[in-house]
């Protein structure tokens, strides 16, 4: 075979994992912003919480498993060396910062209930 050839084909960098972060991350953010608006709106309209917590709810477990997806997916696309941009670290970083926001709510009352309970 003639060396030419094979050189011809080199490795294409692939970049799928930086546009599914990407996309998990603008998801996300775009849920936390829809959680945030729908809050403040039925405070200040003074809407029954009843049926607004469970939409917040459903809207939160989107934007939770598209923040842990998006963290994931950013991850994986450092390990496989994807081409260094500003989209992949920005969402990656995103991504990681919506899950530690996550977290800490979550701790936040995970830490009121026990204190409710003394």
């Amino acid at each position: 075979m003639n060396k030419q050839i094979l050189d011809h084909f080199e490795k294409e960098k692939s970049t799928k994992y930086t546009y599914k972060s990407e996309r998990k991350f603008f998801i996300s953010l775009i849920s936390y912003l829809l959680i945030i608006g729908i809050s403040l709106s039925s405070r200040f309209l003074r809407l029954s919480m009843d049926s607004i917590s469970v939409l917040i709810l459903l809207i939160g477990f989107i934007a939770v498993y598209n923040s842990f997806l998006g963290s994931i997916y950013g991850i994986k696309s450092f390990i496989h060396k994807e081409p260094n941009q500003l989209r992949k670290i920005g969402s990656t970083t995103g991504s990681l910062v919506l899950c530690l926001i996550f977290l800490l709510i979550l701790f936040a009352n995970i830490m009121d209930i026990m204190v409710a309970m003394r």
